[in-house]
Parts: structure tokens; sequence; C-alpha cells
């Protein structure tokens, strides 16, 4: 379900009032095995429900936390292997 025009400025500025909370998830390396993928896994999906456009949301967001995983010492996220 995506959310709906109504609500997309206030839940925008609270998912990314969030991720910045978290400092966009940086210091990764010192977390436990498994908290980054779940953060980010958590907030791609915020952000993927947002769905304010019918096309290029998907891939935006992809290379969005594609650029977090690569600033937090990661590799891009290879999505064929996450099917």
């Amino acid at each position: 379900m995506f959310c709906r025009a109504i609500f997309l400025p206030n839940e925008s500025r609270r998912i990314f009032a969030e991720l910045e909370k978290e400092d966009f998830l940086r210091g990764a390396a010192a977390w436990p095995p498994g908290r980054f993928a779940d953060r980010l896994a958590y907030f791609q999906s915020e952000l993927i429900a947002l769905h304010p456009f019918y096309e290029l949301n998907g891939r935006i967001t992809r290379l969005f936390f594609d650029l977090i995983a690569i600033a937090n010492g990661y590799g891009p996220i290879d999505y064929a292997k996450a099917l």
C-alpha cells in the first residue's frame, strides 16, 4: 500500500528526520552483523511506500541506498541476488 498524497509531506519529513537521526547509517562497521541490512531495508521500504511518482521511484531509491551503502564501506547492493 502506498502513501496517500495528503500525507506525503509529513511522512517524507518523518522518514528523512529518522534517517538523519541515525546519521544516514554511518558507523555501520561497529554494528552487530545484520543491523545495517535491517536498517537499510527499513528505510528503503519506507521510501518506496511514499511512491510519489509512477516511474523512477524504485530506481531512485535503489541508487540512494547504494550510495549510503558505499558511504559506509560496502559495495552497491546486488538486487539480482536479493530476489
